[in-house]
Order: C-alpha cells, then structure tokens, then sequence
C-alpha cells in the first residue's frame, strides 16, 4: 500500500495525523540540475586560489524560485567550526541579507548584527566597514553571500552606484568570492558597472516548465511526503494543473503540493487529486491583488 514512499516517509505513516502533519511541513531540500550546478560552482569559488581580483556569481530567479534555498544550502554544507591548532572559530561562508533599500550603513549593519558585533547604528560607514573587514579576517571568512541584492537596485542611480562600490570595495579588499542572489533586475543593474560585470559569472535558475524535469521534481515530492494512496501527479492533467496554479516556481508548487497534502490527510483522501486541489481555494500569484 506504501510501495509509493521512501522508508522514511513510510515510517511517517505510522505517526498520528498532527504529527504527520508537522512532518510535511517541514522544508526539505529538493536538489535539481540547475541548483546542482550553481552549487558546483559555488564550491569551485570557495576553493578558488587567492588572486588580485577574485571571481564571483550571481544567480538569478523569479522570486520563489530556489535562490535562498541554494544559498542555504551551501551554508549547511559548511558551517562554522573550531580550528584544532588555534581554538579560533573560522566561517568560512558569510550569509548577509541586503537591506530593503540601498543603504551602505544599513548594509553593514546587517553584517555587524549577524556577526552579534557591538556598533552604533549612527556610526560612520567607514567605521562599520573596517569593523566587517576586520571581524571577516579574524573568522577566516572565504566567500560572502549577498540575498536579495536587486535591493540595492531602488532608489536613485547614485544610490546604486554606491552599493556596488562597496560590493567591489568588500571583495578588492578582502580578496574573497562574493555570491549575489536576486532577480534579473540585479543583473541588469550589474551590468552598468563594466568592471564589476567583468567579474561576475552568471547563472539563472529558470522557472519550471513541464519537461522531465519537472516531472522527476512531482514524482520525488510525492515519494517523500507520507500519504497513504499513490497520487500520480505526473499524471498530464494533475501535472499541467499544479504547474498553472504555481506559476512555475519552485517555492509555489512545494508550498502547493504541501498544502494539498495536509487537505488529504485531514479529509482521509489520502492522496492529492483535483477534488483535493478544488478544496484549496488556490489564486495563483499572478492573479492576487493586493490592496
């Protein structure tokens, strides 16, 4: 009856509806070749040789489309650790958010703030910057992660001008790799700094379409997610209507397929079909208003 299922969502099964429940819920990472391939190179940049001017990535998605998700990931994959010979604590990868607007202070407040480093908020922006640079050097930091950085594109041109200096100040300085994630807008804004452009490799994650591909992301889903019926969503009608509804997007269709997947449980369906789906009350992303 659970043939459909790996071992650990079989033995999820087993467990009483809310805690199945909580089960789903959780994220899970869902490795595909587009994200396999931003994380090799990622890595290739961690293990790049030190030169004079280092390369970088940016990576570009619609929004909901796995950019913190690869970023995450590559976070879990080297944490921070205890050197044995000196007892100091080395992160060698630095995650930072960009503020919501381009502001060089607030940009480095956020570092100081994830670094749990004392500072004035009204402090000079010089003085933020050489306590970054200092704290990145004393924990032996060797990439920098920039999210969100198609924030640093609002606002005036001037703006922008000075959130890319300070992009290329961090990494002439630092000699490290930065990783920037962001829409496209992000590389369009990127690409008006020639010296900066020059730097940076590119790779987008692109929305999904039904390909086999996305017909390999379904049918992992549904091997994951303890339910007691198989579903087939790689069945054309099922799978065509969850791409739709999802827009394409990575983080729309797990949240979809999620959701569906508790209606199934709570109902006794025990499987995701378009009774299931009709239950949602579904509005896909391009169709919501906001007010």
């Amino acid at each position: 009856m659970s043939d459909h299922l790996s071992d650990k969502a079989r033995e999820a099964l087993a467990l009483p509806n809310r805690e199945r429940i909580q089960y789903i819920e959780k994220d899970r990472w869902i490795g595909y070749p587009a994200v396999n391939e931003a994380l090799a190179i990622m890595e290739k940049l961690l293990d790049h040789t030190t030169i004079l001017r280092m390369p970088n990535l940016l990576i570009t998605a619609e929004q909901g489309n796995g950019k913190t998700h690869v970023a995450n990931r590559f976070l879990e994959k080297h944490p921070c650790y205890e050197d044995e010979d000196s007892t100091r604590l080395i992160q060698p990868v630095f995650y930072v958010q960009a503020p919501p607007e381009p502001n060089e202070s607030r940009f480095y407040s956020n570092i100081l703030e994830a670094l749990m480093i004392p500072f004035k908020f009204n402090d000079k922006v010089e003085k933020k910057q050489f306590q970054v640079i200092h704290m990145f050097r004393q924990l032996g930091v060797k990439m920098l992660m920039i999210d969100e950085i198609h924030h640093f594109m609002s606002g005036s041109l001037n703006k922008h001008r000075l959130m890319l200096n300070s992009i290329k100040y961090l990494a002439n300085e630092l000699k490290i790799p930065i990783v920037a994630f962001g829409t496209k807008e992000a590389y369009r804004a990127i690409q008006t700094d020639l010296q900066l452009a020059s730097r940076f490799d590119y790779i987008e994650l692109p929305t999904w379409i039904n390909d086999d591909t996305y017909l390999q992301l379904l049918m992992t889903l549904e091997h994951i997610i303890p339910l007691k019926k198989p579903s087939n969503l790689i069945e054309p009608r099922l799978a065509d209507r969850i791409l739709a509804l999802s827009g394409g997007t990575l983080g729309q269709i797990m949240k979809l397929i999620k959701l569906a997947s508790i209606i199934a449980v709570e109902t006794e369906t025990e499987c995701i079909n378009h009774k299931v789906l009709d239950k949602l009350n579904w509005i896909p992303l391009t169709d919501r208003k906001y007010v």
